[in-house]
């Protein structure tokens, strides 16, 4: 689409051999106007955002998605009965368990990837969470940046009960709701909070489309957001449907959002920037019974940084019946090992409930001292198609 990229090491190392339209930061600056459509592939661009391009409206929207305790406290009047609580970690230890509603979820007021989350049943998993806090060993320097996560701060707030999911949508220059996709997030158990499994399909987006529309456009008639991407999570219990947060400036990270053009066609930045719509009724239709998931592949507890082991990526894809693709990922520096996309038949979902419960440590093969790049036969981008 040769839409303007902001030039930078990142973008010049992606872009490769092939032709970009790159401006200098003082060129994208001027070129930026505001309510124009900007979008980020990472959250660690939105210090860049909101300290180079003003104190504006779009400053303000990060803002408030990104601090879930402004979050939460924006939407008290949609969720009135709706606890939460924001206090400091040095603080967590003075807080009487017999004063908290149990279950409840403590984790990062800025947060990423389920780092942090914990799920808190009784005082026993109260005292395990301190515990685990007071032993947190630092992100390493340059993964993620404080606007990003940052647990200097942490929310308590209610458990919230029903089937999770995550949505990529955007406000359009009207600031009306566009969906791009949704997703089913599926755990384990009830205490599971990791990001394994995401599934989509027509009876996915049938149980939650509606739902998810109308409350996006009830929080924007507080907001009045335009042009404006973002990635949804919430619960939906029966009739109700209340938000977990929203990340701003993008869709769904870690190449998630990628599933909308395996399931659907769908290039969610296209969509965005030339304001298209989905034909959601012809899209389902056409889908019938055909279920699409990202699985995430990540590193077993006790791997570490420096020898994470490498996954058996052959062998693993031998459990499913139609893998798409795989994208490897440093399991080193990032804690996983790759992205896979696959298509699954209704009546075989039994392939994602094991995956969602699998060790992958039966599909490492240690090699000690190594981090481990990917498998071979990876393209530079790092790649690998799978025949249909």
């Amino acid at each position: 689409m040769q839409l303007p990229v902001l030039d930078n090491a990142a973008a010049r190392e992606v872009a490769g051999n092939r032709s970009i339209h790159l401006l200098t930061e003082e060129a994208f600056i001027r070129q930026h106007r505001p309510g124009g459509r900007l979008y980020t592939n990472s959250e660690n661009a939105i210090g860049w955002i909101t300290e180079r391009l003003g104190d504006n409206e779009l400053a303000r929207g990060i803002r408030r998605f990104k601090d879930k305790h402004l979050f939460r406290r924006e939407l008290a009047g949609l969720y009135p009965e709706f606890i939460f609580r924001e206090v400091r970690p040095e603080d967590l230890g003075r807080v009487d368990p017999e004063t908290l509603v149990f279950p409840l979820i403590l984790k990062p007021s800025v947060g990423f990837f389920s780092r942090g989350v914990y799920r808190v049943n009784n005082r026993r998993d109260w005292t395990r969470a301190l515990e685990q806090i007071g032993r947190r060993v630092p992100e390493p320097d340059g993964s993620y940046p404080r606007e990003v996560l940052d647990d200097s701060r942490y929310l308590m707030e209610a458990y919230i009960e029903g089937q999770e999911y995550a949505v990529d949508a955007y406000f359009d220059d009207r600031g009306e709701p566009v969906i791009l996709n949704i997703l089913h997030h599926a755990f384990s158990t009830d205490e599971d909070v990791s990001d394994r499994v995401y599934t989509t399909g027509a009876r996915v987006m049938e149980e939650a489309m509606e739902g998810c529309v109308r409350l996006l456009g009830q929080m924007n008639t507080l907001w009045g957001l335009r042009n404006f991407p973002l990635h949804m999570e919430v619960r939906i219990d029966g009739n109700q449907l209340v938000p977990i947060e929203i990340n701003p400036m993008r869709f769904a990270g870690w190449c998630t959002t990628d599933l909308a053009w395996h399931a659907y066609g769908i290039n969610v930045y296209e969509h965005f920037f030339a304001q298209l719509r989905p034909d959601w009724p012809a899209i389902l239709e056409a889908t019938g019974d055909r279920l699409y998931s990202i699985v995430v592949l990540d590193r077993p507890a006790e791997r570490t940084a420096k020898d994470p082991g490498q996954l058996d990526v052959e062998r693993l894809l031998t459990r499913f019946d139609h893998p798409l693709e795989f994208r490897p990922v440093d399991a080193g520096t990032y804690g996983v090992y790759g992205f896979l996309f696959t298509e699954t038949r209704e009546n075989n979902r039994a392939e994602l409930d094991w995956i969602l419960r699998a060790d992958l440590r039966e599909f490492l093969k240690t090699v000690a001292g190594i981090v481990w790049d990917g498998p071979t036969g990876c393209d530079r981008n790092g790649k690998r198609e799978i025949p249909r």
